[in-house]
């Protein structure tokens, strides 16, 4: 890996070959999902928006500001722009504990948003530690555990433990790609997740 004070280029590769398209699009449309929430708060109660997403009152409004249309730009296939902020030991205990099987239709939009972010993870997970700690900025501890966690499991845990996420990259970085016709923002942006997420 090679650093340089404004970009990040990595000259080694997981392990494994990358995922297939059908797993990126899953990861870029969760990631514009995310997204398109935190516009949704950031209309409606920025102060919320602001501190349950970690920045700023200002990044908050400027993204409240922007239509739909340019969040596009925000999201990535691949690595997701936002990070858990729940603590991962609390994630863990649980999926350490006796489960029961919960059907399906019981669960609401909420929760099967974040059942579904777990099964990502664990879908990519059981294609590589390594890249699901690197997509999902998570440890590959929490990886690994939810990878050989089976669906009721993750249902469960999605039922039990509220999410929440932070974003990942730089304020900076996402108002430029809101703001300019930089071509490059995105991919600085991406840039931006792998420095803090490689240290």
């Amino acid at each position: 890996m090679i650093r340089t004070p404004d970009v990040l280029v990595i000259t080694q590769k997981p392990n494994s070959c990358s995922v297939d398209q059908i797993t990126q699009r899953n990861v870029y449309e969760f990631d514009l999902s995310l997204w398109c929430l935190l516009k949704d708060l950031a209309d409606q109660q920025p102060e919320i928006a602001s501190r349950q997403f970690q920045i700023s009152l200002g990044a908050v409004k400027h993204i409240a500001q922007v239509d739909f249309a340019i969040l596009h730009k925000l999201a990535s296939q691949e690595l997701c722009s936002f990070q858990l902020n729940t603590p991962e030991e609390t994630l863990l205990t649980h999926l350490a504990q006796p489960y029961a099987l919960t059907p399906l239709h019981s669960h609401s939009f909420k929760e099967m948003f974040v059942v579904l972010y777990w099964f990502m993870v664990n879908q990519i997970a059981s294609h590589d530690v390594d890249l699901a700690c690197l997509y999902f900025g998570i440890s590959s501890r929490l990886a690994i555990a939810i990878m050989h966690a089976n669906y009721n499991q993750l249902i469960q845990l999605a039922n039990t433990i509220p999410l929440q996420f932070s974003l990942c990259c730089s304020e900076q970085s996402v108002l430029d790609c809101l703001s300019s016709n930089d071509s490059y923002a995105p991919l600085k942006k991406l840039f931006t997740i792998l420095d803090r997420r490689l240290k």
